[in-house]
């Protein structure tokens, strides 16, 4: 198996294991949801695999506007995830949309 595929698995098996939360702010001008993870948080594995989650995503998407700045996104099983482009030190969530099958890359 080759190495993207292996970090494809990675990211879906993170994925899964996360419960996203509906924002609710955004219910009807940009519906998404997201995962938040603080570097104080006490499960250090989860920020770990959180911290290769972003810099995966920012490795391998894609620039997108949105309103009048541009974040990187990755798409994968039907969802757009990005986070809104601090450093990876001060990057806490993660966010997801769906996207149509004409999106997705």
């Amino acid at each position: 198996m080759a190495s993207f595929e292996i970090d494809l698995l990675r990211f879906d098996e993170f994925i899964s294991k996360e419960s996203f939360v509906r924002a609710k702010t955004y219910e009807k001008t940009a519906p998404h949801e997201y995962i938040v993870c603080k570097l104080d948080d006490n499960d250090s594995k989860r920020r770990a695999e959180f911290e290769w989650i972003v810099l995966f995503i920012r490795r391998n998407g894609y620039p997108k506007k949105f309103w009048r700045k541009e974040y990187i996104y990755f798409d994968r099983n039907g969802y757009s995830y990005w986070t809104m482009g601090e450093p990876l030190e001060t990057t806490w969530i993660l966010n997801r949309a769906i996207c149509s099958e004409k999106e997705e890359k």
